[in-house]
């Protein structure tokens, strides 16, 4: 069934990107906390897969997760502040060099988090399970950027049915609304994009449509 997910907070929401349902999901699994820390330097191809309680939209053998990105109400208002960015020692196992912390452009330094005030954020979603992702979604805490400031903090989560088509958990008003591979559309496809979770991987990226691209689904686009 299709359902939309609403998670009401208390602190203001820092966003940079387009956040999936199925990554944030993804990121709270109960199999995901028994894992060791992701750090940066790791393929995405070295992460598993976890189950999740979304459906699949799929075009032969290229799927994705039934899921839509982030939606913010009409009475989001803008938000800035400034907080300290320190370099850490996974910063330099990232880069794999030694650095230098008392100056140059690795020293500590003042960064700006933009985002949003906003008493909710929305997702739509198709589930064969919604007791399994009720249970998912209860364990969220936090949505966004610096999460470990307190920012994005969740206070709960209601899930109604939405009333729609499933369409509407990939494209809506001509729009996509989450990441599609080009298959799944007419248009030619205009961006680099991760099909699925971790989204911030580069090993597997294709051609296919961001959130915001024109796209028209093609006939051959199936749920399972």
């Amino acid at each position: 069934m299709l359902y939309d997910v609403l998670f009401h907070l208390t602190t203001p929401l820092v966003v940079d990107d387009a956040i999936h349902l199925d990554a944030l999901l993804m990121a709270v699994h109960p199999q995901a906390s028994q894992t060791p820390e992701v750090l940066r330097r790791l393929r995405d191809g070295d992460l598993p897969d976890l189950p999740l309680p979304i459906a699949r939209a799929a075009v032969g053998e290229s799927w994705v997760y039934a899921a839509s990105t982030i939606d913010l109400p009409p009475d989001a208002r803008p938000f800035s502040s400034m907080y300290t960015k320190r370099t850490t020692v996974e910063d330099a196992k990232a880069l794999q060099k030694n650095i230098m912390t008392i100056g140059g452009v690795f020293k500590d330094k003042l960064s700006k988090a933009n985002g949003y005030v906003c008493p909710t954020v929305s997702f739509v979603v198709e589930t064969p399970d919604i007791s399994a992702l009720r249970d998912l979604c209860a364990i969220v805490t936090n949505i966004g950027r610096l999460r470990g400031m307190g920012y994005g903090q969740v206070f709960s989560v209601d899930i109604q049915p939405h009333k729609g088509h499933w369409h509407d958990t990939l494209c809506r008003d001509g729009m996509a609304v989450r990441n599609l591979p080009s298959c799944f559309f007419n248009e030619k496809a205009s961006s680099q994009i991760n099909a699925r979770p971790p989204y911030w991987g580069m090993t597997r990226r294709e051609f296919g449509a961001a959130p915001g691209d024109t796209v028209t689904l093609r006939n051959e686009v199936t749920l399972c």
